[in-house]
């Protein structure tokens, strides 16, 4: 049994085991294939700020990811997983926790309805994206297994898998997953914690 808020090395360990072959699998123009460098691609897709007894974690799933997730399945093609991914493409999944160590050494973690309260996805514009309070069932049955293959286990109670659209209104991307960029999510500040 993993110890409270453990569930980040679950993650870890489902992004070696999902992602197993490449990066450059993200675009579809290359035809060879390196090794992942797990140390890498973790950094590329999570953040942990850890702050006065404050543990903030967010981890970026984008769509690639679940294509990824289908190939360790070795029937699956690659295209084949694309097709039937590909509606998954109009969004962003972002795994959010938010939790206060307390003097007793346990942790208090924020509620679904507080994380997504304080969460946007901020734009190198300033604009801010939030998140989308019904996913299409396709998208939402998706994520939940993604979120049961990270529990596998670990105490997943504080972690929120929440759902943005990939593009502003006026159909700008947030990020393209191709490309080198950012993406920054922001909890804002409410009642009892400063924004960050």
């Amino acid at each position: 049994m993993m110890s409270k808020g453990s569930w980040r090395t679950a993650v870890i360990l489902v992004v070696g085991v999902v992602l197993p072959l490449s990066v450059p699998a993200l675009s579809k123009a290359e035809t060879t294939r390196t090794p992942v460098d797990l140390g890498a691609l973790t950094k590329e897709i999570m953040s942990l700020k850890v702050e006065d007894k404050l543990t903030q974690l967010a981890m970026w799933l984008p769509g690639e990811f679940f294509v990824e997730a289908a190939l360790t399945d070795s029937s699956v093609t690659r295209d084949q997983a694309e097709k039937d991914l590909d509606f998954l493409k109009a969004y962003h999944t972002i795994a959010v926790e938010s939790g206060q160590e307390q003097p007793d050494g346990s942790t208090i973690y924020e509620s679904e309805k507080q994380i997504r309260a304080r969460s946007v996805l901020r734009t190198a514009d300033g604009r801010e994206v939030r998140p989308i309070d019904k996913p299409p069932p396709k998208v939402s049955a998706t994520v939940s297994a993604i979120k049961a293959v990270i529990a596998g286990g670990a105490d997943t109670a504080g972690m929120y898998l929440l759902v943005f659209p990939a593009a502003t209104q006026d159909g700008k991307l947030l990020v393209d997953a191709s490309k080198r960029g950012k993406l920054t999510l922001v909890l804002k500040s409410d009642a009892h914690m400063k924004e960050s």
